[in-house]
């Protein structure tokens, strides 16, 4: 106490002759509104002061000295709820003397440390002690007086707490009379007003647990939110999914809860009461009970075992922006709405509400949005919720299921998924679904006859007419009529765009962007549309194809043009022009019902019907465009067949779920969102309220994840093939990493391009595979009028080994696929656990694992389909990963804000030593290049991110709860080394040219910013020597380290040993007409792309251009 009493005799000298005061408040976007509420409470009091309010997004707006001026002018500054990139600012301006007077809470712990008042540190106890969370046993008044007591010292920073976990409008006024009594020692009246940390809201009425009757209804759907859910704009969402929830036996309650152990509490209280619990909705980010309590919560959703859907409140985008953007979650937001949820289980995620447009509070300067429910989103929960429940309360004889499998290409004689026996597992499945009373009929008495009956009556032959005569009489069929009154259903952008084709959406939605001032989606949109259309009109046998190309090369020219001057109408005239030339898919679809798998106007829908059980081929991409290159594309719509045949499950069928067999289906590639899907995206338009639960390879976890996100798909992984490793199986390995080192490399990395495919080609040459590989190309080169494989362009050549690689896999699997479900023979497991490991105690231990992978996975599925949980796990390769096993569960990738992990930073510096080794002397000196997947990211925890930074000669750091939280530089010269000859080595800052898939980029975005920041604090680490020896470069330097704002350290490293800084300085040195603006272009490119998603992967180099 005598402490505090010191420091504000000195504020009140400091600031008796001052001017008037000005108070600083950053928050997020979600707090702000209540912050500003209760500013302009106060200001109506303290009409002679300042009281300014900034979001972290504003912040983030702010110029270095922007920023550093808006601090100037303030008094006291106030951080809450603040993390990243401001966390980091704010606590290198306090260390800078520039804030003096600090208040930090709930925040970056870093942060939340540097909280000051004239200078001098307000925290002394352990943080852990000052964070507890109320007492439930006695009163909030009690509780807060117990705090202060205990912790007398830390009076100022505990009221402030006290007012910040209220975070109505009352408590923000108080907070802000509570600041203002810190710098002026101005009496106060106002108190800190809590609710209870866990709370019931239903029909209006709050309750403690304790009061809430849960046996008043057969079962409830239960809402899990924060304790702010009440606010109004937040509270109207609940209200809302709870109106078309509830009737007369199923109710919706709210369970309201601080972040942390309150959160555990709410889904513990959930658990006592299982039984009345039909299914839950997450709105919590991160995860739910925070690290600490991560996994008992999932154990406690383990033993709930209802389904728990992920809803979502955008707080950084309208309605109108989320629709028109391409990412629809935005890149850095997706690990914590939707990555880490994924850790607990917790799937299908929904976007349910946006923001209001924002508009700037002339008080306090903020910039102010408001929750925005979506109705239509709302609706689709809702009705997800409710078939969810139909399959817990159904008996199985009375539920329908729908089995989709992959026929790709289409054909009679391509049954398959990745590394899976379909047919056998179709088999094993329809065995057993019978025998828990499921009806599924006469079922064929072997695998063989089943394959029989799905070549006859189970492949998609949309180019044999003949075919389609026959099997029109044979197959469940859709006439016009039918399907265009459900085609009407749909939005009308999918409505015009799959009739007229991609262009014609293009064009409206770029003319929305203009409208909306977003060019960043604007030019986006263009290259990705354009690009993906160049690349298959170039694949197409058809008449107009060169036509074609030039008039998409003169479409694009006239929307590069500045927005404002673009001519629409002549960019009409050529989407026409490119009309009428009628290549199929690239025009639309045409006019229901199309035709693709069209007989007699009747859309053909292959398949069989076991009693309730339908099995059937997903519908073909498309037809005369390149089928293979149609797979993942994101801006060809489907044919209107694909569209007919979920219609027909879900509106003639009627089927109760979806089960999608084995990596590749396509329905979760199709148009649009990256993740948090909308009605106008293809997959929910598709699926609409279905339930799809999707048998997938635990390998697969890149694309199994697009699945999980994209395809609103309950992941049940199943177990490679049993894979005995030969030396021709890893060079055919190292043949696909340098395919996938292309697919990575930007478009303009011309260099490194042409060397993967002078490698590819002698690779190909040396496995003596050229004659086979161009017999397995023979449809494209007739098409192209070549001879040989390395004729055809680099993208072709490059997607065609890759499919080549998939295939030739098999080879090496000399017990064949495995079949889902089915048990393994012991010889089967002895050859996996050989390739997993030498070592008997390893071997013993992953064994039983192994053997029970393939009954864990049959039981998930059949618990799927009765409603139920399906427990979450790691998914990777199991050789690689034993962890991975068993099968059976709901696989995640490891999560951005975790990567590189401290276990994967050791490997990453085990690597960069023995790299340095080899790479350390003049003769080495250059650039160093490294590919960073998705793949590996899962595999090793972010090993080779760890292995960049150390060779950049940065190192990461991690807060408490394990999460990445930035990067140091390392002092290069305390770690020089002594090499074989016992000379004593300098430390050298390397190079590094460092390229990213497309999967990295969209899963791991935030690393691509963190990967810039690495590369600029190593050139930081020499800016002070180029300064003072080159001061003619000052300015680009300076332009260059911009990204890096208040992070900047100038060093004096020399050139020689920083070779990050040789590169900026032999560039500029060299190159007098580079712009400095593009310095550093590439990676400035690599960052816009990261933030904007403007192309398929990103790399940083420094390049001399005119």
């Amino acid at each position: 106490m005598l402490t505090r009493i010191i420091l504000s005799l000195f504020l009140v000298l400091f600031f008796s002759n001052a001017v008037a005061e000005q108070l600083l408040l950053v928050v997020t976007s979600r707090n702000a509104p209540e912050v500003v509420s209760g500013a302009h409470q106060f200001l109506l009091q303290h009409q002679d002061m300042s009281v300014q309010v900034r979001t972290t997004e504003q912040w983030q707006d702010l110029s270095s000295d922007e920023q550093a001026t808006l601090l100037a002018q303030s008094d006291l500054v106030f951080a809450g709820g603040v993390f990243g990139e401001t966390a980091s600012q704010l606590v290198n301006y306090a260390m800078k003397g520039q804030l003096p007077n600090l208040i930090a809470l709930h925040s970056d712990k870093k942060l939340v440390l540097t909280s000051q008042l004239a200078g001098h540190s307000v925290l002394s106890s352990s943080l852990d002690a000052l964070m507890a969370h109320p007492n439930p046993d006695v009163s909030t008044e009690q509780w807060m007086a117990q705090m202060v007591a205990k912790h007398p010292k830390q009076d100022a920073w505990l009221t402030a707490r006290f007012f910040w976990l209220g975070r109505n409008s009352q408590n923000m006024q108080g907070l802000i009379a509570h600041l203002h009594h810190l710098l002026t020692n101005e009496a106060i009246t106002e108190k800190p007003e809590l609710v209870a940390q866990l709370r019931l809201y239903y029909q209006g009425k709050t309750y403690l647990p304790e009061q809430f009757d849960f046996s008043s209804k057969q079962s409830w759907v239960a809402l899990l939110d924060y304790e702010t859910g009440e606010r109004p704009g937040e509270k109207d969402l609940l209200e809302q999914i709870c109106q078309q929830v509830n009737d007369e036996n199923i109710g919706c309650v709210s369970v309201l809860t601080a972040w942390g152990e309150a959160s555990l509490d709410a889904v513990k209280l959930l658990a006592e009461h299982k039984k009345s619990i039909s299914s839950i909705v997450s709105l919590q980010n991160f995860v739910i009970g925070g690290a600490e309590h991560r996994q008992t919560v999932t154990e406690q959703l383990t033993e709930l075992n209802v389904p728990v859907l992920k809803a979502i409140r955008l707080t950084d985008s309208t309605k109108a922006e989320w629709l028109l953007s391409e990412a629809g979650i935005s890149w850095d937001s997706v690990h914590y709405r939707v990555a880490m949820p994924e850790l607990q289980g917790i799937s299908q995620p929904l976007v349910l509400a946006a923001m209001t447009r924002a508009e700037i509070d002339n008080k306090t300067g903020a910039k102010l949005a408001f929750s925005d429910v979506i109705p239509e989103q709302v609706s689709l929960l809702v009705k997800r919720l409710k078939r969810w429940q139909s399959l817990q309360q159904k008996a199985n004889e009375d539920k329908k299921v729908a089995v989709i499998y992959y026929n790709h290409p289409p054909g009679r004689h391509n049954i398959g998924a990745d590394n899976l026996n379909v047919v056998e597992s179709l088999f094993d499945m329809l065995n057993v679904l019978k025998s828990e009373g499921y009806n599924t009929g006469d079922l064929p008495q072997t695998a063989e006859d089943l394959l029989d009956l799905l070549q006859q009556r189970g492949v998609n032959l949309p180019e044999d007419y003949a075919a389609l005569a026959k099997m029109a009489t044979q197959i469940n069929t859709v006439d016009s009529a039918t399907y265009q009154s459900w085609f009407a259903e749909l939005p009308l952008s999918l409505q015009e765009e799959m009739v007229n084709g991609p262009l014609g959406l293009l064009q409206a939605s770029l003319k929305q962007a203009v409208e909306l001032d977003e060019p960043a989606i604007a030019e986006h949109l263009v290259k990705r549309v354009i690009d993906d259309m160049r690349h298959l009109v170039d694949g197409a046998d058809h008449v107009g194809r060169e036509r074609v190309l030039q008039l998409l090369m003169q479409l694009e020219e006239i929307y590069q043009q500045p927005k404002s001057t673009i001519d629409w109408t002549h960019a009409q005239d050529l989407i026409d022009a490119i009309s009428e030339q009628k290549i199929e898919g690239v025009r639309g679809w045409g006019a229901a019902p199309g035709k693709v798998m069209v007989y007699d106007n009747t859309i053909l829908l292959p398949g069989i019907q076991f009693g309730n059980v339908f099995v059937g081929p997903q519908p073909p991409r498309g037809w005369e465009l390149n089928e293979e290159l149609l797979h993942a594309n994101l801006s060809f719509p489907p044919p209107h067949q694909y569209l007919a045949f979920y219609q027909w499950l879900n509106k003639s069928f009627h089927a109760d779920a979806l089960v999608h067999l084995g990596r590749h289906s396509t329905y979760e590639f199709l148009p649009r969102h990256r993740v948090g899907m909308a009605e106008n995206d293809y997959p929910q338009a598709i699926l609409a309220d279905l339930p799809s639960i999707y048998p997938y390879i635990v390998d697969g976890v890149g694309e199994g994840i697009q699945a999980k996100r994209r395809g609103l798909a309950v992941i049940i992984d199943h177990l490679t093939p049993p894979l005995a490793s030969t030396d021709l199986y890893d060079q055919l390995l190292t043949l696909r990493q340098v395919v996938e080192s292309y697919e990575a490399a930007p478009v303009n990395a011309d260099a490194m391009r042409q060397r993967a495919i002078v490698e590819m080609k002698q690779r190909i040459a040396d496995l003596h595979l050229e004659e086979e590989l161009t017999a397995n190309m023979s449809a494209e080169l007739d098409v192209r009028g070549l001879t040989s494989f390395d004729q055809v362009d680099d993208d072709l050549l490059v997607h065609e080994i890759g499919h080549y690689l998939t295939a030739l896999q098999e080879d090496f699997m000399p017990l064949g696929l495995h079949v889902f479900g089915r048990e393994w023979s012991e010889q089967a497991v002895q050859t996996m656990l050989t390739s997993m490991t030498e070592d008997a105690s390893d071997k013993k231990d992953w064994a039983p694992l192994l053997r029970q992978s393939p009954k864990a996975e049959m039981s998930a599925l059949l618990a799927a389909l009765e409603g139920q949980f399906v427990v979450p796990g790691k998914g990777n390769d199991p050789i690689r990963t034993p962890a991975a096993l068993p099968t059976g569960r709901n696989f995640y990738a490891l999560d951005d804000s975790l990567i590189p992990s401290e276990l994967g930073y050791k490997v990453g510096l085990s690597l960069a030593e023995k790299a340095r080794a080899k790479g350390d002397s003049d003769e080495a000196a250059g650039t160093d290049a490294l590919v960073l997947w998705a793949s590996d990211v899962v595999r090793d925890e972010g090993a080779m991110i760890a292995f960049a930074y150390d060779m950049l000669g940065v190192k990461p750091t991690w807060n408490s709860r394990g999460i990445f939280s930035g990067l140091e530089r390392l002092d290069l010269s305390q770690l020089s080394r002594v090499d074989d000859n016992g000379n004593t080595q300098p430390r050298i800052r390397h190079d590094m040219l460092l390229t990213t898939s497309g999967l990295f980029r969209d899963l791991y975005g935030s690393q691509i910013i963190w990967l810039e920041q690495a590369v600029l604090m190593a050139l930081d680490g020499s800016s002070g020597l180029i300064r003072r020896d080159y001061p003619a470069l000052s300015l680009a330097l300076n332009s260059a380290l911009t990204r890096l704002q208040v992070k900047q350290q100038p060093g004096f490293e020399s050139l020689k040993q920083n070779r990050v800084a040789a590169r900026f300085w032999a560039a500029r040195s060299n190159c007098p007409f580079l712009s400095i603006g593009i310095l550093i272009p590439n990676f400035r490119m690599f960052v816009s792309e990261a933030r904007n998603d403007l192309s398929k992967s990103s790399s940083t180099r420094l390049t001399c251009s005119a």
